[in-house]
């Protein structure tokens, strides 16, 4: 199952993503990027920058396994509805974000 780990600080963000359970298992992705945390710095860079590490990670139109995106307020709307939408936008999809 293949696994997509987001921290999205104010100053500094970074991702990993692996394929876990198929033939790329040691195949392990990582991308460090700029801040993102929405209320500080808004929703057009938080989108930027999530964008940004998919590409770093070579992520698109995939179904991953397990999603994990921390950031400030993950819970609100605000947050929850720009992730949902780079996601979409980038034909990711996951059934546990």
């Amino acid at each position: 199952m293949s696994i997509l780990v987001m921290d999205l600080g104010g100053t500094g963000s970074r991702a990993l993503y692996s394929a876990l359970g198929s033939a790329e298992d040691s195949d392990i992705k990582t991308s460090n990027g700029d801040g993102a945390n929405p209320y500080r710095l808004g929703a057009q860079v938080v989108e930027t920058v999530l964008k940004q590490h998919l590409i770093d990670l070579s992520l698109e139109n995939v179904t991953i396994g397990r999603v994990l995106v921390g950031m400030a307020g993950v819970s609100s709307p605000l947050s929850k509805g720009i992730v949902d939408n780079v996601f979409s936008s980038a034909n990711i999809y996951t059934n546990n974000v």
